[in-house]
């Protein structure tokens, strides 16, 4: 049993380790977006507005599916 624990626990560590460097590195590619002067977003970045647009989309298409309108 003590392996077991053993393993969730750096498990674990590694993925916090994985997320910190992931968060370093979009830290990262924002300072140097600033520093170069241009507006570039760091990879992975998903804008709320697209977000949310395409949230009503799937709401209108559920809403018009289940016969609302």
């Amino acid at each position: 049993m003590e392996k077991k624990k053993q393993a969730a626990l750096a498990a674990v560590l590694h993925y916090l380790d994985c997320e910190k460097a992931a968060q370093a590195e979009a830290e990262t590619g924002w300072q140097q977006a600033a520093d170069q002067g241009r507006a570039r977003m760091p990879d992975g970045y998903v804008s709320p507005w697209a977000l949310s647009g395409r949230q009503a989309q799937m709401q209108m298409r559920t809403m018009v599916q289940m016969k609302v309108f």
